[in-house]
């Protein structure tokens, strides 16, 4: 058996990361992006806590174990030098690292816009893909995301809080994505997990238990959002297939 867990927002507490990651040892790691910007944390310590970050990603796969990905959100994407739109947050003492950083995370595949679970047909985002977004940047494949131009990740609508179905996988709000989820050709509308939308408790949208795989309708929506609220394990067969899914609060670590 395998365990995979995903976490949300960083926003340079890397500490928290670390201690989730030393709990639950992990066979694979989901970042759901938003690693800077805080309204606590200096702008130099968010930079040690990217550092920090990276040197776990190194440690992880030196132990040849499955994958660690570091999904982007918005407050990631617009410290890109030639991404000139700027969302709550932005601040001009972070952008002189992270733009070096975004930019070669990109470069270098360490950062990307969605993580695709085929076998248990899950989505992985920073806040999830519409039918909208899909049809519009990604047709006929889901797998073009990570390779479609950075201008499809741009805000949409008058509405600066996203609640749009055009919106990115970046942007969009789950109330847009429920009312308008991606939906493969044979029909089937499949799970997504993301962050980005602040909430006290996860937000949660299903026909089914969202625990339990045997229980599927058809989808399962979990979003998570900060890394100080609560994450998720899931437990995995030797094949990958989902087994069981948990979603913990974050009490249970030592802060």
């Amino acid at each position: 058996m395998k365990k995979r867990v995903i976490v949300g927002d960083m926003h340079g507490m890397f500490g928290i990361v670390k201690d989730i990651y030393n709990l639950e040892q992990p066979d694979e790691f989901i970042m759901l992006g938003d690693y800077f910007d805080s309204f606590t944390i200096a702008p130099n310590l968010q930079e040690l806590a990217y550092k920090d970050l990276l040197e776990l990603r190194r440690y992880h796969k030196s132990l040849h174990k499955g994958k660690f990905i570091m999904l982007i959100g918005n407050h990631d994407l617009h410290y890109l030098t030639n991404y000139n739109e700027k969302c709550s947050g932005y601040n001009n003492d972070t952008a002189w690292f992270a733009s070096d950083f975004v930019s070669k995370g990109l470069d270098d595949n360490i950062l990307v816009f969605t993580y695709i679970d085929d076998i248990n047909k899950t989505i992985f985002t920073h806040a999830g893909v519409t039918q909208s977004w899909f049809e519009k940047w990604c047709y006929p494949s889901l797998g073009n995301i990570n390779t479609v131009e950075l201008n499809a990740f741009r805000h949409i609508g008058s509405d600066w809080y996203g609640n749009d179905k055009r919106n990115s996988p970046i942007w969009v709000r789950p109330e847009a994505l429920e009312s308008d989820p991606y939906i493969d050709n044979d029909g089937y509308i499949w799970s997504q997990i993301f962050g980005h939308t602040h909430q006290k408790e996860p937000f949660m949208w299903s026909k089914a238990d969202p625990t339990d795989p045997n229980q599927y309708g058809h989808s399962v929506f979990i979003g998570i959002d900060c890394i100080t609220t609560y994450y998720i394990v899931e437990e995995l067969d030797d094949n990958g297939k989902l087994i069981k899914r948990h979603i913990r609060p974050n009490k249970n670590i030592v802060m």
